[in-house]
């Protein structure tokens, strides 16, 4: 495989943006993508990123997940393993995985 970029090297930028149910106000966080090791685990930041898009993405019912199933029941497996394994945020996150899977009992356990 061709490699296209130096391990290290800024790639690109990751842009989030999204509205706070507890405040209303409209918020933006960023960051610099770099290239790493194809064949590394991926950072735990990039992994709480990809759960919580996937999360966004079934809530509103578009999934463009090619041939990977995604639901709440896996959201919810993948919530748990990362707050298991310390990552800030993700205990946040598996309670509100298990909110909507209560609230779509076709979705839930």
């Amino acid at each position: 495989m061709e490699q296209l970029a130096d391990l290290g090297e800024v790639i690109g930028t990751a842009g989030l943006r999204w509205t706070s149910p507890a405040d209303g106000r409209t918020h933006e966080a960023a960051a610099e993508l770099v290239a790493a090791d194809p064949a590394a685990a991926a950072a735990t930041s990039i992994e709480i990123a990809a759960l919580a898009a996937d999360f966004a993405q079934v809530l509103k019912g578009a999934a463009p997940y090619a041939d990977r199933p995604v639901d709440l029941a896996s959201l919810r497996e993948r919530a748990v393993a990362l707050d298991a394994a310390g990552v800030e945020g993700a205990g946040e996150l598996a309670e509100l995985v298990e909110a909507a899977e209560r609230a779509t009992p076709s979705q839930g356990r």
